[in-house]
């Protein structure tokens, strides 16, 4: 049950933040008063972590009592992530597919593709003429 101290101390820092909040108003100037203040903001950041950290002690201490244990869940998820096995880079439908007969040779392709092309069997493709467009009504003044 150290959560009522985590409490207690965020209630003890609260009021030592006030004090100190109080001995900076008394300063004349501002250069006088900003230590102080920022020194009771820090406190306050501080109370608020506490309050915090012991509202969370305090949850699980209630839900250990009557919700389900967060002991067995946490002990649950290591067990998952224990049998859990990393991902493989090859998809085994891919990687055990059956090759074609007599496999690939990109010699002989290459081989085939030079072969046509010196023949002249590939023809380059002209591109055709463009067509012209059709003139677009202007608003205003005809166009001529």
């Amino acid at each position: 049950m150290h959560y009522f101290g985590w409490i207690f101390l965020g209630f003890v820092a609260l009021v030592v933040s006030n004090l100190i909040e109080g001995i900076g108003d008394f300063g004349s100037s501002p250069a006088e008063r900003l230590p102080f203040y920022l020194t009771a903001l820090a406190l306050l950041l501080f109370a608020l972590f506490s309050f915090f950290k012991g509202g969370r002690g305090a949850w699980r201490a209630v839900e250990a009592q009557f919700g389900n244990k967060p002991d067995d869940v946490r002990e649950e998820m290591r067990a998952a992530t224990r049998a859990a096995r990393p991902a493989s880079r090859k998809d085994p439908v891919v990687a055990n597919a059956p090759q074609a007969p007599g496999g690939f040779d990109p010699d002989a392709a290459l081989r085939n593709y030079m072969a046509k092309r010196d023949s002249g069997a590939v023809q380059p493709v002209e591109p055709k003429p463009a067509e012209p467009q059709p003139q677009r009504p202007v608003f205003g003044r005809k166009a001529v």
